[in-house]
């Protein structure tokens, strides 16, 4: 039970936009991520070279996540894992959309238990 509402206090405190670069990079995280259902969107401008954010276990504690892996590699982009933060870079000249998938654990407040999540992150690169 405190696991599910750890995970509902995670994706709650995601769910509103983190603007990286102002209106050439946006990212959102919605809720899911803790029953590995988690979705996430970035919608960025063509030449921007990077966009991502940080991922937390339990944000509303500012508890950021220790490990992150990229489970389904994009096929017009590249991901960088700098951890706690994740950053999907373009092809050069590409856009469109393109989709990648994440899994992030880190501990919980009072680090009694590891707090595991995956989602897919969906991007789109404008002109």
């Amino acid at each position: 039970m405190m696991r599910h509402l750890v995970a509902m206090l995670f994706m709650f405190a995601l769910a509103s936009p983190v603007a990286f670069g102002e209106s050439h990079c946006r990212v959102q995280l919605t809720r899911g991520w803790g029953q590995a259902t988690g979705k996430g969107t970035i919608v960025m401008k063509k030449d921007t070279k990077r966009c991502g954010r940080s991922l937390h276990s339990e944000p509303q504690y500012g508890i950021p996540v220790d490990e992150i892996k990229v489970l389904t590699t994009p096929q017009n982009g590249t991901v960088a894992i700098e951890v706690p933060n994740f950053f999907y870079t373009p092809r050069a000249g590409f856009t469109g959309s393109d989709r990648f998938e994440l899994t992030a654990e880190g501990p919980s407040q009072g680090g009694r238990q590891r707090i595991k999540m995956r989602g897919e992150i969906t991007v789109q690169v404008t002109p």
